[in-house]
């Protein structure tokens, strides 16, 4: 049985219903007319101002934005963007944006790459946009996240001008009943919204009511709320307008991979996903009936033909020389279907433009299982399955693709299937992995932890599925179970997320230990946003029977009677750690790692604890996550004789030709600093170096601390691929 056969049996097994019964009664509308709704237009032409919230994240080209965009352009219709990527708001608690922490703690921006944030008052600033502009329609698109900050903006203006706020995206979608609440919503839109946001706006246009559109709730003077059932879905993404790209600031488009500034173009080749993972809200669109069923999970994609077209002409258009598929599973698409855009891809965008992609996929989707003559399955002498190639990495590879991004969330396979709904056995993220390398082709895994019921072991089992792995790339993101989500359903029942999380805004604590925000609305790339109590008993883990929608007790693999979540610093810590445990070539050597956590020797001695942290990561080439930057270290000086004068040469063997950045740490081996304060430090950090050293040894590996391609093959091999030849 295949993971998505599995997946769909679960759902099969349980009444397929993964959401709660008050988020399916949202959706629960019996067609009727609703009373009338106008909106009279400033002008003769009608206008559209888009916003695109973002603070946090690196700025791109939003597709969904830059589809309606199309939209607006190809029926005629005025639109501009009103875009935050390139400003940082004096009245946000986020004072950096992820390019600018990675560059703070380390990484270095490309030549040629310039990203720079001016300082504004966002109200203000939007304010005098609106005042110029004179929109009839203000559209936004917001995850759950972006929802709050963004209206906070948007509000006095509203307020100021009468003009009518729509909503669409993640948030307005599995929240519509919250989204409309807000105070700076006038409209909210559920699902795909290219049809609607065309009707909402003719019909401003002319005079006549918005109160009976398809996918559209309305709220009106009186603050009543007309819904409408979801509409009819786009059936063949052919029919979509060519998106709009010149409505966004060329930056979005000049980017850096890969350590060097390309040309970006970014393209949806497909939509849907036919998985129902817990913390995603493709689990909610599945459940979201429509006019023409359930067609919000369904997955579809371009033809060939038409994509490829859309592609030559925008990249003779705008010169690029590197595409993003945004797809979230490209090669989700039958094998035939994806050889055929392949064929196209590379006789038309390829060769003459020598173009090169990301793309994201699912490791079920690059391998299948290795079946002998006889169709029964071929296992290792441990009896694990081995896999062999399904040929799309082959295809991707032929067609230029530099890098695919997987989702490895958790590496606990209880936790992935009790938990995320996520099933998938052991070994096949590192199979997939391992084909795609193999082909050339460099690989990214998106982490996450934070999850209710995950234990410091089970981050662990995360964190050493990376180690066995050894990515190109990788980020691990704090959970953020967002409204809708079956997880949320499940932390909101325990209590260790409160219903209106989003809504409540963000504050900062200043202390003698920093900065940090509290309240709702923090960002999951920052710190935890769950409340997971510290200690729980067993009989508190629970799932729920979607049959029955009531939660049962499930056994936990875990020890004892009582199960134990890391604390918040201790989470936070361990996501700074994520990468150097993961990527240090021995496991031997985390002992010493974990001296930069508040545990064992080094607890209570921060100064101790911070020195360890930057010591590795000073070692590390790859020192953030995501990170953009090809350079070596910036300290590549090796540790030599008179570093550690006195020592018997026997001893010396252990610490030559590391990275000079350790020498802090070897100088705690021969008893110098915190040494000689805490008891017992300077053994314990001897014995690590000299077990560390002696398995280096045995496997032959390098004294590097960064990742060392040519280690590969005695570290991390997963032993559990063979060749399809």
């Amino acid at each position: 049985m295949t993971d998505l056969e599995k997946n769909l049996e679960i759902k099969e097994r349980h009444g397929k219903k993964l959401t709660s019964q008050s988020f399916r009664n949202l959706f629960d509308i019996n067609s009727s007319e609703n009373p009338e709704v106008v909106w009279k237009i400033n002008g003769s032409n009608p206008r559209v101002l888009f916003v695109y919230h973002n603070d946090i994240e690196e700025g791109f080209i939003h597709p969904a934005l830059a589809v309606l965009g199309g939209m607006m352009r190809d029926n005629n219709i005025e639109s501009r963007l009103f875009d935050t990527s390139f400003m940082r708001d004096k009245n946000s608690p986020h004072a950096e944006n992820v390019r600018e922490l990675r560059e703070r703690i380390g990484e270095e921006r490309p030549s040629g790459y310039t990203f720079e944030r001016r300082l504004v008052d966002l109200k203000e600033e939007f304010y005098k946009t609106v005042e110029e502009y004179r929109p009839d329609l203000i559209a936004l698109t917001s995850t759950s996240y972006d929802f709050k900050p963004a209206t906070e903006f948007i509000l006095p203006t509203k307020k100021k001008f009468g003009i009518p706020v729509i909503v669409g995206g993640p948030h307005a979608t599995v929240a519509p009943d919250r989204a409309i609440a807000n105070d700076a919503i006038d409209i909210v839109c559920i699902g795909e919204g290219e049809k609607s946001l065309l009707n909402l706006i003719q019909n401003i246009n002319q005079g006549r009511s918005v109160s009976n559109i398809p996918s559209l709730w309305v709220k009106d003077k009186w603050g009543r709320i007309h819904k409408n059932r979801v509409g009819r879905q786009i059936e063949e993404m052919d029919d979509l307008p060519l998106p709009n790209w010149d409505m966004f600031d060329e930056r979005h488009r000049l980017r850096p991979f890969m350590g060097k500034v390309k040309n970006f173009g970014y393209w949806e080749i497909s939509r849907g996903c036919p998985f129902s993972c817990s913390y995603c809200i493709q689990a909610a669109l599945h459940e979201i009936p429509s006019e023409g069923g359930n067609e919000s999970g369904r997955y579809k994609y371009h033809s060939a033909e038409e994509i490829v077209r859309r592609m030559k002409v925008y990249t003779e258009k705008y010169g690029s020389n590197h595409f993003q598929l945004i797809d979230e599973n490209l090669p989700t698409m039958k094998k035939s279907e994806l050889e055929k855009i392949a064929d196209l891809f590379i006789k038309e965008i390829k060769r003459p433009f020598n173009m090169e992609f990301f793309t994201m996929s699912r490791p079920e989707y690059i391998i299948r299982k290795a079946l002998d003559k006889n169709g029964f399955p071929i296992t290792d002498r441990h009896g694990n399955q081995r896999y062999v190639s399904s040929g799309k990495a082959e295809i991707l590879a032929a067609m230029g693709c530099k890098m695919v991004a997987m989702g490895a969330e958790s590496g606990n396979e209880w936790l992935r299937e009790h938990v995320l709904n996520r099933p998938m056995a052991q070994g096949r993220l590192e199979a997939a992995s391992e084909i795609l390398m193999e082909n050339g082709i460099q690989v990214s895994l998106y982490n996450i932890i934070g999850f209710p019921f995950e234990t410091r072991e089970m981050m662990f089992d995360t964190i050493k599925q990376l180690w066995r792995i050894k990515p190109d790339r990788y980020s691990v993101r704090h959970m953020s179970p967002y409204p809708g989500t079956p997880i949320r359903d499940l932390c909101e029942e325990k209590g260790y997320i409160d219903k209106f999380y989003e809504d409540i805004p963000p504050q900062i604590s200043k202390s003698s230990e920093g900065t940090k925000l509290i309240g709702g609305s923090k960002s999951f790339l920052h710190e935890p946003a769950l409340n997971l109590p510290r200690k729980i008993n067993r009989s508190e883990v629970v799932s729920k029977n979607p049959r029955t929608e009531r939660y049962v007790t499930m056994e936990h693999p875990s020890l004892g009677e009582f199960i134990e979540h890391p604390s918040n610093e201790e989470q936070m810590r361990i996501r700074q750690l994520f990468g150097i445990y993961g990527f240090s070539p021995t496991e031997a050597m985390w002992k010493i790692i974990e001296l930069a956590e508040d545990r064992g020797l080094a607890k209570g001695h921060k100064n101790l604890q911070d020195m360890v942290y930057q010591s590795f990561l000073r070692a590390r080439s790859n020192r953030s996550e995501d990170e953009d930057s090809d350079r070596p270290d910036l300290n590549v000086r090796e540790i030599t004789y008179n570093d550690i004068i006195g020592l018997e040469k026997e001893e010396t063997r252990f610490y030559l030709g590391r990275p000079r950045a350790l020498l802090p740490l070897v100088e705690l081996a021969l008893g110098k600093g915190y040494a000689s304060k805490i008891p017992g430090l300077q053994e314990y950090v001897r014995n690590v170096f000299k077990t560390d050293y002696e398995e280096r040894i045995e496997k032959d590996l390098s004294l590097s601390e960064a990742r060392n391609r040519e280690d590969l093959s005695q570290i991390g091999a997963t032993g559990i691929m063979m060749s399809s030849s």
